[in-house]
């Protein structure tokens, strides 16, 4: 009775132990992946962090090198500035009679003609412009008048062959009933027949007039 009851107290005591180290052991590999997971989320942090860096040291740079060129714009806006005050404070005179002169010389040179001349050879050019554009406009207006034209006789043409063909139908349907009720016996087919022939050379002729028309 004592052997068995130390068995069953070390088989219990090694299944807690089992069960207790397999706990154990996934509570440390759990722990494991936590602290992996953080340190990678800190690499990541440390890699932004680098590229802030690098940023902020190229921001450093650029204003360094902002900073002459501003100064420099600012020496200029200065000195402009003192001498639009000059001008302000003292006067300034432009002869326009001698200015004109040089404005009508440089012209005439760099465009072989006098202000007078160029401007002609510009109006001249535009009125000739005006005028084709108008010609144009004149012969696509009758073009497209000619054409509405021709599509205006042809639904006329149309409208009037159609309205032929639908009265000779219903006269050679009614010819064919009365035929059909007037003659008797074999007479009635022999009506038939020569009715259907003189139908048959009627409906050719208008399909010839169709064919000649453009219908």
């Amino acid at each position: 009775m004592s052997d068995q009851t130390s068995k069953v107290i070390e088989i219990t005591k090694s299944t807690h132990d089992i069960a207790y180290n397999k706990g154990l052991q996934a509570d440390i590999t759990n722990t494991r992946q936590l602290v992996d997971a953080l340190q990678k989320r800190q690499d990541t942090a440390n890699v932004h962090m680098d590229e802030v860096t690098r940023q902020n040291e190229a921001m450093n740079a650029d204003l360094k090198q902002i900073g002459p060129a501003i100064a420099k714009v600012v020496k200029a806006q200065n000195n402009n500035s003192d001498i639009l005050n000059r001008a302000l404070v003292h006067g300034f005179f432009v002869h326009t009679t001698d200015v004109t002169k040089s404005v009508v010389k440089e012209f005439k040179e760099l465009t072989g003609f006098t202000i007078n001349e160029f401007l002609q050879n510009e109006i001249i050019k535009q009125i000739n412009a005006n005028v084709y554009e108008a010609k144009q406009a004149k012969i696509s207006a009758i073009k497209e008048a000619q054409v509405a034209e021709e599509a205006l006789k042809k639904e006329t043409l149309l409208i009037r062959m159609f309205t032929l063909l639908m009265s000779v139908l219903v006269f050679e349907l009614g010819v064919i009933i009365t035929i059909g009720i007037v003659l008797p016996g074999w007479r009635k087919l022999i009506g038939l027949v020569i009715a259907v022939g003189i139908f048959a050379i009627l409906n050719h002729y208008l399909k010839g007039k169709e064919d000649i028309d453009g219908i």
